[in-house]
């Protein structure tokens, strides 16, 4: 009975999520870096806005980007990957990319919410900022911007709280543990 009432869980939170997944992307689709941080004066990614639309996944393959993000990840670059299989646009912009240039990707697993998703926030002056929920026990969290080493930008704390919010929809269930991974 316990697995029968685990599976219900997943199932009902996967459909609230998706239902409300474009709700909730309309307050997190900007801001991708801190408001009162200047825009990035010197381009080390030159080609983000190719990402923009239904292209999106090839930013794994990008000949700037990619290597940084596996020198990043690591290990965890598989699993970010995994994470992404479908992603989201903000219900306010048109694309995944805003105006400042900065691309933002909420990806998930349909059918894994709450269990495997992960944000990506790629900003054209090489900085980087990547969250993955690993198996619904821990959270990831990458990033090779110094002043976020060991804390979340904001963009990427809206991400996991709203996945707590909905972890705990049911039944209240602790928080899971956030690993600082580039510390």
């Amino acid at each position: 009975m316990g697995k029968l009432s685990a599976l219900f869980v997943v199932m009902t939170a996967s459909f609230l999520v998706s239902a409300t997944l474009s709700a909730s992307s309309a307050s997190n689709a900007q801001i991708t870096t801190e408001a009162d941080k200047p825009a990035c004066t010197q381009r080390r990614f030159h080609n983000l806005d190719r990402y923009a639309h239904q292209r999106w996944y090839r930013v794994f393959r990008d000949k700037e980007v990619g290597p940084a993000l596996r020198g990043l990840l690591k290990k965890d670059y598989r699993n970010l990957i995994e994470s992404m299989r479908r992603a989201s646009y903000p219900e306010d912009s048109p694309s995944y990319v805003d105006r400042k240039g900065v691309l933002t990707l909420r990806g998930f697993v349909p059918g894994l919410f709450t269990i495997m998703e992960a944000i990506l926030i790629v900003e054209p002056c090489g900085n980087i900022y990547a969250a993955i929920l690993d198996d619904g026990e821990r959270f990831l969290y990458f990033s090779n911007d110094k002043e976020y080493i060991d804390r979340l930008p904001t963009e990427v704390e809206r991400w996991r709280s709203g996945i707590e919010k909905l972890r705990s929809e049911f039944e209240k269930t602790p928080q899971l543990p956030i690993e600082f991974k580039s510390k």
